[in-house]
């Protein structure tokens, strides 16, 4: 009986508040739906992403230094066991048309690590060719077969160059246009380009790349894939772990080696001065120990002094040990 009233004054409600009910039901449907749909599409994306990387050989981690990273970084990195390893050369440059920010990478082929998914055009076969981010055409409204030209810059051997594909890379994922940072211009990388590496002017890397040649199960978001990568890490720190301080000593040698040269004609014009000194001393029996053209040339010698000194400290000055990092999953580029 109790069951009837309370089935009566429910459909009565119901009835009294059908616009009610009825959004109410609305909005209950629509938030299992997009609960459903958010659920179902993720993996899917995961899948597509970990696919689409897997086939272009994205980096799991990377190696960059604040002095660039030589050769023999690179002979370390390989002792690394079961990694493909692959060194970038790359600069940042201003485009000669609105002084955008470019990073100019050098490209050798497109077998390694991070392949280029090419949209149109072809990659770089001679020196006078370059590759533009897809989002260069809307950015900066290039074309294939423009003429592209960049700002003069110490790093890059020519300026103009024919723009002959645009294409997209795994280490800028996403659609908008963050593509990091830099030190020049606005700081604010706006796209990024391709040129044959021999147009870079660079007698260092700046990045070795390393990929896991047998891949964990699962895709990148899974905790096996963060366990492999993380193993690596640590051999990667340990192989480099004395690196730093031989590296320093290499730049340190070099730079050394001019600065020696000044403070050994620096000693060889000490010494004359104060023989000099000592000449006229006994010439004039103790009553004279120097000239007023003596003494200014002491002087000069101790300015120099101090300058030299200057720069062995700058010399000698500590510097940031080369910074091993992974994938990050902030999207737009690796970190």
């Amino acid at each position: 009986m109790q069951g009837k009233v309370l089935n009566k004054m429910l459909r009565r409600t119901i009835k009294e508040t059908r616009g009610r009910f009825i959004a109410i039901t609305l909005i209950i449907m629509l938030g299992v739906l997009i609960f459903v749909g958010v659920k179902g599409i993720g993996p899917g994306y995961r899948d597509t992403a970990t696919s689409e990387l897997n086939a272009t050989k994205l980096q799991d981690m990377s190696i960059t230094s604040t002095v660039g990273l030589t050769a023999k970084d690179v002979k370390l990195a390989k002792r690394v066991n079961g990694v493909q390893v692959a060194a970038t050369k790359s600069t940042f440059a201003l485009a000669a048309s609105d002084e955008s920010v470019v990073n100019v990478y050098g490209y050798r082929n497109n077998d390694g690590l991070n392949q280029l998914l090419v949209r149109s055009g072809h990659l770089p076969k001679n020196q006078n060719e370059i590759v533009l981010d897809s989002r260069a055409q809307e950015y900066g409204n290039f074309h294939l077969g423009d003429t592209y030209k960049l700002k003069q810059t110490d790093t890059l051997k020519r300026r103009s160059y024919k723009i002959v594909g645009f294409a997209d890379s795994p280490l800028y994922i996403n659609n908008n246009y963050d593509r990091g940072n830099a030190n020049i211009g606005s700081g604010t990388v706006a796209y990024f380009a391709y040129v044959q590496q021999q147009n870079l002017d660079l007698n260092v890397y700046t990045s070795i790349g390393l990929r896991l040649t047998k891949r964990p199960s699962g895709d990148t978001y899974a905790k096996s894939y963060k366990t492999a990568v993380n193993a690596k890490l640590k051999q990667v720190r340990k192989i480099f772990k004395h690196r730093q301080a031989a590296r320093k000593a290499e730049l340190t040698a070099t730079a050394m080696q001019p600065i020696n040269k000044q403070q050994a004609k620096l000693d060889k014009a000490k010494t004359q001065v104060t023989q000099a000194k000592a000449q006229i001393a006994q010439a004039t029996h103790g009553q004279m120990t120097t000239t007023p053209e003596l003494t200014a040339q002491a002087a000069k010698l101790t300015a120099a002094q101090t300058k030299l000194d200057t720069a062995k400290a700058r010399c000698t000055k500590p510097f940031p040990r080369p910074v091993t990092r992974t994938a990050s999953a902030r999207p737009g580029r690796l970190q």
